[in-house]
C-alpha cells in the first residue's frame, strides 16, 4: 500500500504445491489460568510467542492453544515436547524449549534490603571510631611537631 494515498501499489502471487511441504512459523496462544499463579502467586513467564513446524499446505495450523491449567506448583514449565500437534506435522523448534513456565515472586531480593540497611548503621560506626582514631593520631603528631 502507499503509505500517503493508501492505494494498492504491488502485489505477489505465488502458486503453492499442495504436494511439497512448507515451513512456517505457528503463534503459541496461552489459554486458561495456571493455579500456581493464582493459588500461590507464582509469576508467569512467557517464553516462547511461536513455533516452527513443516507440513502440507493443507495442514496447516492457524495457531497453537497451550492450556495454562497444568501448571499447578512453581516451577512447573511446558516445554515444547508436550504439544499434542497432529502426526502429519513436523516439529521444527527443539522439543526442549520451555513455552511458558510458573517461577516464585522475587519477595528474597527485598528481604535482603532490609538486612543490608539493617547492618549499614553498624559499619558506619565503625567508620566513625577509625576515623576518630585517625584525627586523634594526626593530632599527636602535630604536637610532635611543635615540640
Amino acid at each position: 500500500f502507499d503509505p500517503v494515498t493508501d492505494k494498492l501499489v504491488h502485489v505477489d502471487l505465488y502458486k503453492v504445491d499442495l504436494k511439497k511441504a512448507v515451513d512456517v512459523e505457528v503463534h503459541i496462544i496461552l489459554t486458561g489460568v495456571a493455579p500456581a499463579v493464582k493459588a500461590l502467586g507464582g509469576v508467569l513467564i512467557h517464553g516462547l510467542n511461536s513455533i516452527h513446524i513443516r507440513c502440507l499446505p493443507e495442514d496447516l495450523l492457524s495457531e497453537i492453544k497451550v492450556d495454562l491449567s497444568k501448571l499447578v506448583e512453581i516451577n512447573d514449565a511446558i516445554h515444547v515436547a508436550s504439544l499434542n500437534l497432529p502426526e502429519n506435522i513436523e516439529l521444527l523448534t527443539d522439543p526442549e524449549q520451555v513455552i511458558v513456565s510458573v517461577k516464585p515472586p522475587r519477595v528474597e531480593v527485598e528481604a535482603v534490603a532490609e538486612e543490608a540497611i539493617e547492618e549499614t548503621p553498624e559499619q558506619e560506626g565503625a567508620e566513625k571510631s577509625d576515623d576518630g582514631k585517625a584525627e586523634g593520631e594526626q593530632a599527636d603528631k602535630a604536637e610532635d611537631k611543635k615540640e
